[in-house]
């Protein structure tokens, strides 16, 4: 009866948010918020709870009203501390800029040599090869060169770590810049398979800097989440290949091992290499906006 009656027109059901519907309505849900103009095309408006209170509290319905509304707005109709949240977060998409939280301060450390760096595993569902990281990307700032450092299978994880050791040298004076705690998790995991690097390890650990954790709760981004990946594209980087990603390079790294095809290796290399040009765009901006 529901389907005949909004068929006829006489009813019709709120729709998802903007890419909120399951596959294979997505496409057609979104060609009519476009059509509507819809609050939730705009990616911080990015639920339909948050839609209806916009709504029901302040009377509006199209993306383009979002612009008159101050935080006071927001607040009415959010509530105070999420109100201010995404007001904070629609400044910064309007803007294309992170937004330091006003009596807040991101405290970056910046040390003589800055080294941005990636990790790529090969995680636990494969059947027969065991976890391990496979490759360290890495780019150095003050040297303005990227360096790459790839273990042909498990047995070769340890000597490849080694290497990337090798070429940091005394981290004293380095801060080595990473997003979000992966890598930190799979440098303690490496300890218990490689031993002998463990007090080298543990010396790399204290020199490197979460750039995510720095900026957690004192910068607002335009963005659902803080992945990088969500991140930088909204501060105007763009990764070289749109179907690589973490998976995919792991999938890519399985198939190198069997067939040795340096194709796919290459497109790890460029995915890896984009995502560490990623923090580096990032950490540039925000140096730009005062963090």
């Amino acid at each position: 009866r529901l389907w005949k009656e909004n068929r006829a027109g006489r009813f019709a059901p709120e729709l998802p948010a903007y890419n909120e519907a399951s596959s294979p309505w997505r496409l057609y849900t979104n060609r009519i918020l476009d059509e509507r103009r819809d609050l939730t095309l705009c990616p911080v408006i990015h639920l339909s709870a948050m839609r209806e209170k916009l709504q029901n509290k302040l009377g509006i319905r199209r993306v383009e009203e979002l612009e008159r509304l101050g935080v006071d707005d927001f607040v009415k109709a959010l509530g105070p501390k999420n109100g201010v949240r995404i007001f904070h977060k629609y400044r910064a998409y309007k803007e294309k800029l992170p937004f330091v939280i006003p009596g807040e301060r991101p405290e970056i450390p910046r040390r003589p040599r800055r080294i941005y760096f990636d990790f790529e595993t090969s995680v636990s569902e494969h059947p027969t090869i065991p976890p391990h990281i496979y490759m360290v990307g890495l780019h150095d700032r003050e040297a303005d060169e990227f360096k790459l450092f790839v273990a042909k299978g498990p047995g070769e994880e340890e000597k490849m770590f080694a290497e990337f050791l090798d070429y940091v040298g005394d981290p004293a004076g380095a801060a080595l810049y990473h997003w979000t705690d992966f890598e930190i998790k799979e440098m303690n995991g490496l300890k218990e398979r490689a031993p002998a690097l463990r007090a080298r390890i543990d010396r790399l650990i204290d020199a490197c800097v979460d750039l995510k954790a720095c900026v957690d709760g004192k910068v607002i981004f335009p963005t659902p989440t803080y992945s990088i990946k969500e991140v930088a594209p909204h501060l105007g980087f763009r990764w070289k290949q749109d179907d690589v990603d973490a998976m995919e390079s792991c999938l890519l790294y399985w198939e190198w091992l069997a067939d040795g095809d340096h194709r796919k290796m290459d497109r790890i290399v460029r995915y890896n290499k984009d995502d560490c040009l990623a923090m580096i765009h990032v950490d540039k901006v925000l140096e730009e906006a005062g963090a």
